[in-house]
Protein backbone atom coordinates (compact mmCIF):
# COMPACT_ATOMS: atom_id res chain seq x y z
CA UNK A 1 0.00 0.00 0.00
CA UNK A 2 2.64 2.40 0.28
CA UNK A 3 4.09 1.94 -2.52
CA UNK A 4 1.43 2.96 -4.37
CA UNK A 5 0.33 5.78 -2.20
CA UNK A 6 4.23 6.89 -2.93
CA UNK A 7 3.11 6.84 -7.09
CA UNK A 8 -0.30 8.82 -6.22
CA UNK A 9 1.79 12.01 -4.76
CA UNK A 10 4.94 11.48 -7.26
CA UNK A 11 3.71 15.23 -8.73
CA UNK A 12 5.22 17.18 -5.58
CA UNK A 13 8.07 18.50 -7.36
CA UNK A 14 5.47 20.86 -9.66
CA UNK A 15 4.68 22.85 -6.79
CA UNK A 16 7.32 25.88 -6.03
CA UNK A 17 10.40 25.52 -4.03
CA UNK A 18 9.83 28.66 -1.66
CA UNK A 19 6.61 27.44 0.60
CA UNK A 20 5.43 29.58 3.28
CA UNK A 21 7.60 29.95 6.40
CA UNK A 22 5.37 31.05 8.57
CA UNK A 23 3.27 28.89 9.71
CA UNK A 24 -0.27 29.82 11.32
CA UNK A 25 0.13 27.89 14.89
CA UNK A 26 -2.80 29.29 16.59
CA UNK A 27 -5.08 25.45 16.08
CA UNK A 28 -5.68 23.33 19.21
CA UNK A 29 -6.22 20.07 19.18
CA UNK A 30 -9.99 20.56 20.29
CA UNK A 31 -10.50 23.11 17.51
CA UNK A 32 -9.29 20.48 15.10
CA UNK A 33 -11.47 17.57 16.40
CA UNK A 34 -14.31 20.01 15.59
CA UNK A 35 -12.87 21.33 12.30
CA UNK A 36 -12.64 24.85 12.64
CA UNK A 37 -9.54 27.35 13.06
CA UNK A 38 -10.20 31.02 14.50
CA UNK A 39 -12.94 33.67 13.31
CA UNK A 40 -10.57 34.39 10.23
CA UNK A 41 -10.43 31.03 9.01
CA UNK A 42 -14.32 30.60 8.87
CA UNK A 43 -15.80 27.72 6.91
CA UNK A 44 -18.45 30.26 5.48
CA UNK A 45 -17.01 32.42 3.39
CA UNK A 46 -14.59 31.91 0.41
CA UNK A 47 -10.56 31.99 0.98
CA UNK A 48 -8.09 32.91 -1.08
CA UNK A 49 -5.19 30.72 -2.18
CA UNK A 50 -2.61 31.78 0.07
CA UNK A 51 -5.39 31.20 2.80
CA UNK A 52 -5.76 27.60 1.63
CA UNK A 53 -1.76 27.43 1.92
CA UNK A 54 -1.66 28.68 5.29
CA UNK A 55 -4.48 26.46 6.96
CA UNK A 56 -2.95 23.45 4.81
CA UNK A 57 -0.03 24.01 6.16
CA UNK A 58 -0.76 24.54 9.38
CA UNK A 59 -2.54 21.07 9.75
CA UNK A 60 0.63 19.61 7.78
CA UNK A 61 2.26 20.62 11.15
CA UNK A 62 0.30 19.90 13.26
CA UNK A 63 0.71 16.02 12.14
CA UNK A 64 4.03 16.13 14.10
CA UNK A 65 2.12 16.25 17.37
CA UNK A 66 1.60 12.78 18.50
CA UNK A 67 -1.73 13.78 20.87
CA UNK A 68 -3.02 15.58 17.51
CA UNK A 69 -6.31 14.49 16.08
CA UNK A 70 -6.76 14.84 12.34
CA UNK A 71 -10.11 16.61 10.89
CA UNK A 72 -12.04 14.08 9.11
CA UNK A 73 -15.29 14.69 6.92
CA UNK A 74 -18.80 15.00 8.42
CA UNK A 75 -22.22 14.51 6.78
CA UNK A 76 -22.89 17.98 7.39
CA UNK A 77 -19.92 19.34 5.45
CA UNK A 78 -19.17 21.35 8.90
CA UNK A 79 -15.34 20.18 8.63
CA UNK A 80 -11.93 21.80 7.62
CA UNK A 81 -11.70 18.23 5.82
CA UNK A 82 -14.84 19.11 4.01
CA UNK A 83 -14.19 22.52 2.22
CA UNK A 84 -10.53 21.20 1.41
CA UNK A 85 -11.71 18.18 -0.48
CA UNK A 86 -14.58 20.19 -2.41
CA UNK A 87 -13.77 21.57 -5.62
CA UNK A 88 -15.96 24.35 -5.59
CA UNK A 89 -14.48 25.53 -2.99
CA UNK A 90 -11.13 26.83 -5.34
CA UNK A 91 -13.28 29.19 -6.49
CA UNK A 92 -10.26 30.92 -8.46
CA UNK A 93 -9.83 28.30 -10.55
CA UNK A 94 -13.48 28.70 -11.99
CA UNK A 95 -13.13 32.70 -12.52
CA UNK A 96 -13.19 33.66 -16.12
CA UNK A 97 -12.23 36.58 -14.95
CA UNK A 98 -7.93 35.12 -13.72
CA UNK A 99 -5.52 34.59 -16.74
CA UNK A 100 -4.20 31.06 -17.34
CA UNK A 101 -0.67 31.68 -15.39
CA UNK A 102 -2.41 33.09 -12.49
CA UNK A 103 -4.94 30.32 -11.82
CA UNK A 104 -1.65 28.10 -12.47
CA UNK A 105 0.59 29.68 -10.12
CA UNK A 106 -2.57 29.41 -7.72
CA UNK A 107 -2.84 25.68 -8.54
CA UNK A 108 1.19 25.40 -7.92
CA UNK A 109 0.49 27.13 -4.34
CA UNK A 110 -1.98 24.91 -3.16
CA UNK A 111 -0.53 21.49 -4.87
CA UNK A 112 1.97 20.31 -2.90
CA UNK A 113 0.49 21.06 0.52
CA UNK A 114 -2.38 18.92 -0.58
CA UNK A 115 -0.11 16.16 -1.32
CA UNK A 116 1.37 16.20 2.00
CA UNK A 117 -2.33 15.65 3.28
CA UNK A 118 -3.13 13.01 2.01
CA UNK A 119 0.44 11.07 2.97
CA UNK A 120 0.04 12.58 6.41
CA UNK A 121 -3.52 10.81 6.45
CA UNK A 122 -1.84 7.87 5.15
CA UNK A 123 0.96 7.80 7.56
CA UNK A 124 -0.70 7.82 10.58
CA UNK A 125 -4.30 6.33 9.36
CA UNK A 126 -2.18 2.93 9.44
CA UNK A 127 -3.43 0.22 12.12
CA UNK A 128 -1.68 -2.68 13.12
CA UNK A 129 -4.36 -4.93 10.93
CA UNK A 130 -3.22 -3.43 8.27
CA UNK A 131 -6.56 -1.65 8.03
CA UNK A 132 -6.84 2.41 7.13
CA UNK A 133 -8.02 4.40 9.93
CA UNK A 134 -9.00 7.27 7.11
CA UNK A 135 -9.59 5.39 4.03
CA UNK A 136 -12.69 8.43 3.60
CA UNK A 137 -10.35 10.84 3.83
CA UNK A 138 -7.40 9.59 1.84
CA UNK A 139 -9.74 8.22 -1.12
CA UNK A 140 -11.36 12.27 -0.65
CA UNK A 141 -7.67 13.94 -0.75
CA UNK A 142 -6.96 11.87 -3.78
CA UNK A 143 -10.22 12.76 -5.40
CA UNK A 144 -9.51 16.78 -5.05
CA UNK A 145 -6.07 15.81 -6.16
CA UNK A 146 -7.22 14.41 -9.74
CA UNK A 147 -9.44 17.49 -10.21
CA UNK A 148 -6.33 20.03 -9.84
CA UNK A 149 -4.50 17.85 -11.81
CA UNK A 150 -7.23 18.14 -14.95
CA UNK A 151 -7.68 21.52 -14.35
CA UNK A 152 -3.32 22.23 -14.48
CA UNK A 153 -3.11 20.81 -17.59
CA UNK A 154 -6.25 22.50 -18.97
CA UNK A 155 -4.69 25.90 -17.44
CA UNK A 156 -1.41 25.13 -19.28
CA UNK A 157 -3.12 24.24 -22.68
CA UNK A 158 -5.04 27.35 -22.47
CA UNK A 159 -1.47 29.37 -21.90
CA UNK A 160 -0.11 27.72 -24.33
CA UNK A 161 -2.43 28.35 -26.54
CA UNK A 162 -1.98 32.18 -26.14
CA UNK A 163 1.76 31.78 -26.03
CA UNK A 164 3.40 32.33 -29.89
CA UNK A 165 6.93 30.44 -28.62
CA UNK A 166 6.35 27.97 -25.52
CA UNK A 167 10.12 27.75 -24.50
CA UNK A 168 12.21 24.69 -23.91
CA UNK A 169 11.69 24.59 -20.02
CA UNK A 170 7.95 25.04 -20.69
CA UNK A 171 7.58 22.16 -22.88
CA UNK A 172 9.98 20.17 -20.50
CA UNK A 173 7.70 20.85 -17.49
CA UNK A 174 4.66 19.55 -19.42
CA UNK A 175 6.93 16.07 -19.90
CA UNK A 176 6.92 15.48 -16.31
CA UNK A 177 3.74 16.77 -15.73
CA UNK A 178 2.67 13.86 -18.05
CA UNK A 179 4.95 11.40 -16.72
CA UNK A 180 3.72 11.96 -13.11
CA UNK A 181 0.35 12.27 -13.63
CA UNK A 182 0.83 8.43 -15.57
CA UNK A 183 2.76 7.35 -12.60
CA UNK A 184 -0.07 8.93 -10.54
CA UNK A 185 -2.95 6.49 -12.45
CA UNK A 186 -0.56 3.79 -12.62
CA UNK A 187 -0.86 4.07 -7.93
CA UNK A 188 -4.33 3.83 -8.73
CA UNK A 189 -4.40 0.55 -10.39
CA UNK A 190 -2.13 -0.91 -7.97
CA UNK A 191 -4.66 0.04 -5.70
CA UNK A 192 -7.88 -1.59 -7.17
CA UNK A 193 -5.41 -4.71 -8.29
CA UNK A 194 -4.13 -5.64 -5.13
CA UNK A 195 -4.64 -3.28 -2.02
CA UNK A 196 -8.43 -2.30 -2.17
CA UNK A 197 -8.89 -4.68 1.24
CA UNK A 198 -7.49 -1.67 3.02
CA UNK A 199 -10.23 0.64 1.69
CA UNK A 200 -14.25 0.43 2.13
CA UNK A 201 -16.69 -0.50 -1.17
CA UNK A 202 -17.53 3.09 -0.66
CA UNK A 203 -14.10 4.64 -0.98
CA UNK A 204 -12.91 2.17 -3.60
CA UNK A 205 -15.84 3.24 -6.08
CA UNK A 206 -15.02 7.02 -5.42
CA UNK A 207 -12.08 6.49 -6.06
CA UNK A 208 -12.60 4.68 -9.22
CA UNK A 209 -14.81 7.53 -10.41
CA UNK A 210 -12.13 9.99 -9.65
CA UNK A 211 -9.67 7.47 -11.61
CA UNK A 212 -12.06 7.09 -14.58
CA UNK A 213 -12.38 11.16 -15.21
CA UNK A 214 -8.42 11.67 -14.99
CA UNK A 215 -7.93 8.52 -17.34
CA UNK A 216 -10.39 9.86 -19.65
CA UNK A 217 -9.06 13.23 -19.64
CA UNK A 218 -5.33 12.64 -20.17
CA UNK A 219 -6.04 9.62 -23.02
CA UNK A 220 -5.78 11.37 -25.77
CA UNK A 221 -2.39 12.66 -24.88
CA UNK A 222 -0.72 9.47 -24.16
CA UNK A 223 1.45 8.15 -26.37
CA UNK A 224 0.80 4.14 -27.77
CA UNK A 225 2.60 2.47 -25.41
CA UNK A 226 1.53 4.09 -22.64
CA UNK A 227 -2.67 3.62 -23.43
CA UNK A 228 -1.61 -0.17 -24.46
CA UNK A 229 -0.55 -0.88 -20.96
CA UNK A 230 -2.81 1.05 -19.24
CA UNK A 231 -5.95 -0.50 -21.32
CA UNK A 232 -3.76 -4.12 -20.57
CA UNK A 233 -4.73 -3.78 -16.93
CA UNK A 234 -8.04 -2.16 -17.27
CA UNK A 235 -9.03 -4.66 -19.14
CA UNK A 236 -8.18 -7.68 -16.52
CA UNK A 237 -9.12 -5.35 -13.69
CA UNK A 238 -13.07 -5.38 -15.51
CA UNK A 239 -12.54 -9.17 -15.74
CA UNK A 240 -11.14 -9.92 -12.21
CA UNK A 241 -12.26 -7.23 -9.74
CA UNK A 242 -14.69 -8.18 -7.23
CA UNK A 243 -16.36 -4.60 -7.16
CA UNK A 244 -19.36 -4.35 -9.29
CA UNK A 245 -18.85 -0.62 -9.13
CA UNK A 246 -15.08 -0.81 -10.89
CA UNK A 247 -16.63 -3.45 -13.91
CA UNK A 248 -19.12 -0.90 -14.48
CA UNK A 249 -17.34 2.56 -14.40
CA UNK A 250 -14.41 0.83 -16.55
CA UNK A 251 -16.91 -1.43 -18.90
CA UNK A 252 -16.42 1.11 -21.70
CA UNK A 253 -12.70 1.31 -21.32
Amino acid sequence: MKAAINLIIILLFLAPKNLRSQINDSISTKENQKGTFNSSFSLNRSWSPDEFQIVIDSLNAHFNDKNFHPPILENNDSSILNKLTTFKEYWFLENSLLKPKDKISAIMQIYKPLSVLMSNYYRVGNSKNGKLVYEKEISSLGGIIFKFTISQFKQFDNFFSDSIHPTEIQLDGLKKMLHGTNTMLAGYLIIFEKDYNQFSNSSICEMCKSFQELFDFMYSREDIQTKLEFNKRIKLLKKNSTFFCIREILKNK
